[in-house]
């Protein structure tokens, strides 16, 4: 004799489920914490199910993670309780690449939903579960790096699951997105509570923030600090805040003798020449000169700044240094003059004044047929289109500058088409 098992079909069981995760929400929207953990009651357990379970545990996870987010953002600690509390739900769900239980994804939304509504109650809620065991992931630090407040971080470092080995990688993430986003309070808790396997990371994220904001006093007490690994971080530190043009806080570096800007080849007047920084470009150059070093920074820095429009005082200010004449940094000029003549005279950061100085710099220089061959027919018609006559004159009086076919040509057009410009504006 047989028994027979009677199997609820898929579908109504589906009906049935959808009709409970409803009352479940509903429950929940409307604040009554005996009324979820009710309808919590009502959900199956899952083990249970037939082999279609899967399709039916989805379901309730997308409803069951709804409801907690609504929880959350409504601050109703008394109706999370009944969810983070169901241990009937024995089944696990995919997240990401892994396999959770249930329970613990539960938790791990509203840790995320707490920490995202700065809510330090919610936080403490999850923390306060002894079988939890947060997912290997920096999702929950980097959260609670933005929203910034030291209390709810420092909630997370007194808990020894978030302090183990397994998450420093994750605390160094949340200290170099703090630096990144000039969140000094988040930093230094970090910091300070010594979760770092280096605290120098910790240490030079600061020093790269303070730099890059121009913090002086910070920047500092920093180097005053004896474990500060300034050889490791001072050129970098360096480069960031001549990129930004923060001199106070470039002089405070160079002053310091562990930092020797020398080693990587004056690299931070790059920095400041692309950034079109003039007093940080200058201070660099004063350094240098009184260092006694080649002129090969200055070449590389003149060559990086050419490309960028807003240079143009930072590169004046290397061609003015001493002892620059003759040589390859005249021959680079030249060729940050072609540069010139692509600049377009609209362009906010350069004046055509500005970019007529430069050029003429070039039309007095003494200049190699090669050049004068490549760029002469160019200047002209620069000159044109700037409507500079004297630089104009300058440059058809030099000897080398001659103008022949084509070149010709185009600078009548050029002119011709000036002058009809000037004619209609000045008459009508």
């Amino acid at each position: 004799m047989g028994f027979f098992v009677r199997t609820i079909p898929l579908r109504k069981r589906r009906a049935k489920l959808h009709k409970h995760l409803i009352e479940l929400m509903q429950r929940c929207a409307s604040g009554d914490p005996a009324g979820v953990q009710s309808a919590v009651k009502k959900i199956d357990p899952f083990d249970k199910l037939s082999g279609n379970a899967r399709e039916l545990e989805t379901m309730v996870q997308n409803f069951v993670e709804t409801a907690v987010r609504m929880a959350c953002s409504s601050r109703q600690l008394a109706v999370l309780r009944p969810l983070c509390e169901a241990s009937h739900w024995t089944f696990e769900v995919q997240v990401g690449e892994d396999r959770r239980s249930f329970c613990d994804r539960i938790l791990d939304v509203v840790l995320v939903c707490a920490l995202s509504h700065v809510n330090i109650a919610g936080v403490r809620l999850v923390l306060s579960y002894e079988d939890w065991r947060p997912r290997a992931h920096h999702q929950f630090i980097l959260v609670a790096c933005r929203c910034n407040k030291v209390d709810i971080i420092q909630e997370l470092l007194g808990d020894k699951r978030m302090r183990g080995v397994a998450n420093q990688k994750q605390w160094i993430a949340a200290a170099l997105e703090s630096a990144r986003n000039m969140r000094m309070e988040s930093l230094r808790a970090i910091v300070n509570a010594k979760v770092l396997p280096d605290n120098s990371v910790g240490e030079g994220a600061i020093v790269m923030s303070a730099c890059a904001k121009g913090q002086t006093g910070l920047v500092s007490e920093l180097l005053a600090d004896p474990n500060m690994p300034v050889k490791t971080l001072g050129l970098g530190a360096l480069h960031i805040a001549a990129s930004k043009g923060h001199v106070e806080t470039m002089r405070i570096l160079l002053d310091d003798a562990r930092i020797r800007p020398e080693s990587d080849g004056w690299k931070a007047l790059d920095s400041a020449a692309v950034g079109g920084h003039l007093l940080a470009t200058v201070e660099l150059l004063e350094r240098m000169r009184k260092s006694g070093s080649a002129q090969a920074a200055r070449t590389r820095a003149l060559r990086a700044a050419s490309a960028w429009p807003r240079s143009y005082l930072a590169m004046e200010a290397i061609l003015d240094a001493e002892d620059h004449r003759g040589g390859e940094l005249d021959t680079l000029g030249l060729e940050c003059m072609a540069r010139v003549c692509g600049w377009d005279l609209d362009t906010p950061d350069i004046s055509a004044i500005q970019a007529s100085g430069l050029v003429r710099r070039f039309a007095e220089s003494a200049l190699s047929q090669d050049f004068v061959d490549l760029l002469g027919p160019d200047l002209v018609l620069w000159a044109i289109r700037a409507e500079d006559v004297e630089l104009l004159q300058l440059l058809l009086a030099h000897d080398a500058v001659q103008l022949y076919g084509r070149d010709a040509e185009d600078a009548l057009s050029s002119a011709c088409a000036s002058e009809t410009t000037y004619t209609e504006s000045e008459y009508g």
